[in-house]
């Protein structure tokens, strides 16, 4: 499972959110997966960066064909948008699943955003 949203590039360059941090260790901790099959993998570069030839888009999807992932878990519309341009729905070799941005999960109660995460509990992990 690699989870990706769109300011995590941001997170891991140096310019981390500790809101952000926080909610993540909410969300592994209620999933309750099991170590080492998840990965926090950017679907875009760090604010300021210049790439050059590089597209963050293809960089992810490497990663993904890499690690061989099945299930990408996007935090927020753009993140899913962009992950399902890149492995559409119809051929199911990679599922794109599509949850709130993290600022909206951030804003939620405790309750509440187990109510949110409910759905990734039926997800089967190898």
């Amino acid at each position: 499972m690699i989870i990706t949203y769109a300011a995590l590039a941001d997170d891991v360059s140096g310019a981390a959110d500790p809101v952000r941090r926080k909610l993540f260790l909410s969300v592994l901790s209620y999933l309750g997966w099991p170590q080492g099959t998840t990965l926090f993998w950017p679907i875009s570069f760090p604010v300021g960066v210049d790439p050059g030839a590089a597209f963050a888009s293809d960089i992810f999807a490497a990663g993904v064909r890499h690690f061989g992932i099945r299930h990408v878990l996007c935090f927020g519309p753009g993140s899913a948008q962009r992950a399902r341009t890149l492995f559409p729905q119809d051929e199911k070799d990679v599922i794109v699943h599509a949850m709130p941005a993290p600022e909206a999960l951030a804003a939620l109660l405790p309750h509440e955003l187990h109510q949110a995460l409910a759905v990734l509990k039926a997800i089967s992990l190898p």
